[in-house]
């Protein structure tokens, strides 16, 4: 796996503007991304930012997945297969507002 060159994980939403639908992702005290949607898109907006904000789960989902991709027989011995099917519900229930 290479460096990671992204700010770490995780990121969280916040409603930033209220009764404005400005939403930002940080990262603790870094922010990441600023969204400012409002009427028929605020939907859409929370959706999107929640996407947004489970990407640095989803990229350690992927990268398990690969790991475990690479030998099958002793990843599945070594339980990695189940890790990386946890780490991708987990990343998956983010992205889709269920966490």
């Amino acid at each position: 796996m290479t460096a990671t060159k992204h700010t770490q994980g995780p990121w969280q939403v916040f409603q930033k503007w209220p009764g404005y639908h400005g939403i930002e992702i940080r990262s603790g005290d870094i922010s990441i991304a600023d969204l400012r949607v409002n009427g028929h898109n605020a939907v859409h907006g929370e959706a999107n930012a929640r996407l947004i904000a489970a990407a640095p789960e989803m990229l350690e989902a992927l990268q398990a997945q690969e790991m475990a991709d690479y030998d099958p027989e002793a990843s599945e011995r070594k339980g990695y297969f189940e890790r990386a099917k946890q780490l991708r519900k987990a990343a998956l229930a983010k992205a889709e507002g269920r966490s």
